[in-house]
């Protein structure tokens, strides 16, 4: 489960990468950066 502080910073990440597809980002994220956020939802929402 992601804490308040993790799925924060995801969330300013994306918006600083310039990601507007939650499913594009989501995407990005378990390939890129799994080893800082071990646990990433499935599917957007």
């Amino acid at each position: 489960m992601l804490s308040d502080a993790e799925l924060v910073t995801l969330a300013v990440m994306s918006t600083l990468l310039g990601y507007i597809s939650e499913r594009r980002w989501l995407r990005y994220a378990r390939v890129e950066l799994a080893g800082m956020f071990p646990y990433l939802p499935l599917q957007p929402g």
